[in-house]
């Protein structure tokens, strides 16, 4: 038999170059948010010298109300001491992490109050972007010592609503699995593209678009879900940490800054 001489031809298909530059830092970019969620998510190990997340809630609550309502710099310097102090106990990637955000909101925060420095000289504007960087520094601080799951389940000790709670919880969840949706889908795009592809952009947002159905399907799964178990409405947690020895330092330090605070501001 005879095979055709379309099959016994040689094909030297040379697909042409093309730049994924747009598809790169999409991908990228996802990525590193989702880096950036995935230690959040997991439980972490618990510690005799851990203060407990309601302890350590309440010491960063004290830190943000003393620090907004100081007018006098010595009581800020003391908290960043404190502040820095803790910093050293992490290690150097998540020092970083949480100086970085805190240094440019500093920064940015300099540059909104540049005009008015210009226009009316106050020695007190000069105190809001260290507010700024103290106040970014302890959020960082709390938010990279516990989980989110500890964090929920520490804001029903300050009787939100379960509503509230669940909401918060269920969305930074559905924003974890909604951005490996589109990480696999950026990466399957990028691996079946071959040649020149013209209509990157487009593609980008038609796999926006599936992500989109896909939460829609998602929600009313976990909707029927919650019908078929007899949602009440309330959010229970796991036993929660009870406070420990590790939790008087903490106490001692913001009992500290309050007395200072109110020798200094009275």
């Amino acid at each position: 038999m005879k095979l055709p001489e379309w099959i016994v031809k040689e094909e030297n298909y040379l697909p042409a170059t093309d730049r994924e530059y747009f598809l790169a830092k999409s991908l990228l970019k996802i990525t590193s948010v989702l880096r950036r969620y995935q230690p959040s998510l997991q439980p972490k190990p618990h510690s005799r010298l851990k203060p407990s997340p309601m302890g350590a809630m309440a010491s960063w609550l004290v830190i943000l109300l003393i620090c907004a309502l100081s007018h006098h710099s010595i009581l800020l310097h003391s908290i960043c001491c404190i502040l820095l102090c803790l910093l050293c106990l992490y290690q150097g990637k998540t020092i970083w992490q949480i100086l970085r955000p805190a240094l440019l909101m500093g920064i940015f925060t300099m540059v909104l109050i540049l005009p008015a420095l210009y226009l009316t000289p106050n020695p007190l504007l000069m105190l809001l972007p260290y507010k700024s960087f103290i106040s970014l520094v302890a959020t960082g601080i709390f938010i990279h010592s516990y989980s989110f799951q500890q964090i929920s389940c520490t804001l029903s000790w300050l009787h939100l609503p379960h509503m509230f709670i669940f909401i918060l919880d269920t969305t930074l969840k559905y924003i974890y699995l909604l951005g490996g949706i589109a990480q696999d889908s950026l990466t399957a795009l990028s691996l079946r593209s071959i040649g020149r592809n013209p209509h990157k952009t487009s593609s980008t947002l038609n796999i926006l678009g599936t992500v989109y159905l896909k939460s829609q399907q998602m929600s009313l799964e976990m909707y029927q879900a919650m019908i078929c178990r007899g949602f009440s409405g309330q959010y229970p947690h796991r036993h929660q940490q009870p406070f420990g020895l590790a939790d008087i330092c903490p106490a001692i330090i913001c009992i500290l800054l309050i007395v200072l605070y109110i020798y200094l501001e009275y």
